[in-house]
């Protein structure tokens, strides 16, 4: 029997008029055709006269450059064309005032001219490492899949003289991270056409991502611990366009390899996705958005994915309506950099005006034709709609906390950080902020900056000395992750060559409910004060409202709640607000508590956080808690239901497990 959350669900949307099998989110084949319609619609007045270049004026060029920026625009609007276009036998669109416009014909003009040495918009010559690289792979992706209407209507001269330009990218080593299947991408493109590739290559770069995987579908983006959406949006999706682009079928041992760790990974996919939003705002390039959800449409176009269908299609509809209703396009017509609108700062130095139209590798969908199951089946619950849950994710290092009543998706870090691929310099916000945390939120969003005093401590333990400022975390080391905890440790002070790592902070976080339990280990001799911090919660002109009472202190604004107490060690509460930091909101109003007397050589601090993006009783959620007690580096937490657990921080002792969950016994 279906639940009471969903049968209200579906009563809802049942007097929207909404699809029978698309009950959930409203959506079919044709509003998917309707984004793709009114994407190219915006992408046509930005298009040169050669065809060559995609001009968004955005807020600001990436570091590769106005002109690779241009280019970036022609390609990922062609990855969107080509997946478009694979199952069609014309490229016509209707676009306003009765325009038909034809996309095959627009992008074929716009690669001959951008690969023409002698043309004006000559895409030009790199010299090493080069957005190009990635940008190539998605001309190789659009062209291979609109081959019918595109290449196959090329000279032989106009086809060598692309061929030149991808062997020309092909020269220079690509960077040893998630780019090596740019180059299989490419390859592979030129040995489906009977051009000219290198074999040596794709063996070699196939063996350099294989040598990524850890476990449980998950693989390193590099060589470093950084586990992030690279995996759906990327390492779970160009392998398997390899196998499809593969003419020979020569490694059919590896298609399968691939196809099983994908399976795997999509295992538990579906619990990072909220029932109304979309998921964790975790991670480098989240301007990307919907973009993860093109790994479980790889699983359903490859017929491997333990999902089904109609759960498939759910959580793809959900995440691109999601975005797409919330100011999807920017005043000229071009996908913003930001989440739910323009916000920069959210944004990497790599990223230019177009970047975040990486996110048309959700059309992917397209590749699938209207009849198929993906576009048919009738649209199913998931597991956010059936229950409250913790997943515990152990190769990555995350929990995955889910929150029925809210529909409110919480991730837990401990595990991944950017410290190889992008080393942080956290005071200009970047991929620190993104991975730094202790959690992401489905709905509320971290400030990627500090606060008017100062501070940096969102969801986050921040040590203060007078002469080194704040502190963050920037290098997360996993100790320990089962059930509901998981436990790390990093140094807060860096961890640049020759810097002193003289302070030391390990962290246990607990999820009972949706309520975080956090306990830190401080271990530091120069004498700093603590400070720990919520959610940051967004608001415009309603100012938020702030409670407080023993030792807690609870902020509501238009976005949620947050409510922050302090256990054990921290004596002082307070609210800190930031202007122009925060994606959601103009200003965000930050909850922390604090220890004000200076460590000494080591302390316990431990807090308990409760975030939803609806209101709640703070009496009633801070009663979940009975009692805590701190014995040297031991620390018992006891709830109200009879439940405890016991958290060993320090080093190894063969006599003590790390972490003891308890139940109170009924004579107790």
């Amino acid at each position: 029997m279906m639940n009471e959350r969903i049968e209200s669900i579906m009563t809802t949307r049942m007097k929207k008029n909404y699809a029978p099998n698309s009950l959930y989110t409203g959506w079919d084949y044709n509003d998917w055709q309707n984004v793709v319609t009114q994407m190219l619609q915006n992408v046509y007045p930005h298009l040169s006269a050669g065809k060559a270049l995609v001009r968004f004026s955005g807020a600001r060029p990436s570091i590769y450059g106005p002109l690779s920026d241009m280019v970036e625009g022609f390609a990922r609007t062609f990855l969107l064309v080509g997946f478009w276009l694979s199952q069609r036998d014309n490229g016509f669109m209707e676009l306003n005032e009765n325009k038909k416009i034809n996309w095959a014909d627009i992008y074929r003009e716009g690669i001959v001219n951008g690969t023409n040495q002698n043309h004006p918009e000559y895409w030009g010559e790199i010299y090493g490492k080069h957005q190009y690289m990635v940008e190539a792979a998605s001309i190789a992706v659009g062209l291979y899949f609109s081959k019918h209407l595109i290449w196959n209507e090329l000279t032989n001269q106009q086809k060598q003289q692309i061929g030149n330009w991808f062997r020309h990218i092909l020269r220079f080593p690509f960077e040893d991270k998630n780019w090596v299947l740019f180059n299989v991408i490419i390859n592979s493109f030129l040995k489906s056409v009977n051009q000219e590739f290198y074999q040596d290559q794709i063996d070699f770069y196939l063996q350099r991502y294989d040598s990524y995987y850890e476990a449980d579908g998950w693989y390193r983006d590099g060589i470093a611990r950084q586990f992030d959406y690279y995996n759906p949006w990327a390492l779970h999706f160009y392998p398997h366009l390899w196998s499809e682009m593969e003419p020979d079928k020569t490694r059919p041992e590896l298609v399968e390899i691939f196809r099983q760790r994908s399976k795997k990974f999509l295992r538990n996919f579906s619990y990072y996705f909220s029932s109304d939003t979309s998921h964790p705002a975790f991670g480098r390039s989240i301007i990307y958005r919907c973009a993860l959800t093109v790994a479980p449409i790889m699983g359903i176009w490859k017929n491997f994915s333990p999902l089904s269908p109609g759960q498939t299609r759910r959580l793809c509809s959900q995440s691109l309506k999601y975005f797409f209703e919330k100011n999807f396009f920017d005043k000229d017509g071009s996908v913003p950099l930001g989440w739910t609108g323009k916000f920069v700062p959210m944004a990497e130095n790599y990223s230019g005006p177009a970047s975040p139209l990486w996110l048309n590798k959700i059309f992917a969908a397209f590749l699938m034709p209207e009849n198929h199951a993906f576009w048919k089946s009738v649209e199913a619950p998931l597991p956010i709609d059936m229950k409250d849950y913790c997943i515990c994710e152990k190769t990555p290092g995350f929990l995955i906390q889910g929150h029925k009543s809210t529909g409110h998706v919480q991730l837990i870090n401990q595990g991944s950080d950017s410290w190889v691929n992008s080393p942080t310099n956290w005071k200009n916000p970047a991929s620190d902020f993104h991975y730094l945390k202790f959690a992401y939120s489905s709905h509320l969003l971290h400030d990627i900056g500090q606060t008017d005093d100062g501070l940096v401590c969102g969801n986050m333990i921040s040590l203060y000395e007078e002469k080194r400022g704040f502190s963050h975390r920037e290098r997360v080391y996993p100790l320990y992750i089962e059930k509901n905890v998981a436990v790390s440790y990093h140094y807060p002070f860096g961890e640049a060559y020759g810097m002193k790592r003289d302070d030391r902070i390990e962290t246990a976080i607990i999820m009972k409910s949706d309520h975080q339990i956090r306990i830190h280990w401080v271990v530091s001799p120069n004498r700093p004060l603590v400070y720990e911090g919520g959610y940051p919660l967004t608001f415009n002109d309603d100012l938020p409202v702030i409670t407080q009472g023993e030792n807690w202190i609870n902020v509501q604004t238009q976005s949620g709640q947050c409510c922050i107490r302090g256990l054990s060690g921290y004596n002082e509460v307070g609210t800190s607000v930031a202007k122009d930091v925060n994606p959601l909101g103009k200003y965000s109003c930050l909850p922390y508590v604090k220890l004000s007397e200076p460590v000494l050589a080591q302390k316990i601090v431990v807090c308990e956080l409760i975030a939803r993006p609806a209101y709640f009783d703070v009496n009633t959620e801070l009663s979940l808690v009975s009692k805590c007690c701190v014995n040297n580096r031991k620390v018992t937490v006891t709830f109200a239901d009879g439940d405890s657990i016991t958290v060993n921080l320090g080093g190894v002792d063969a006599n003590k497990r790390k972490v003891v969950w308890g139940k109170k016994k009924n004579n107790e």
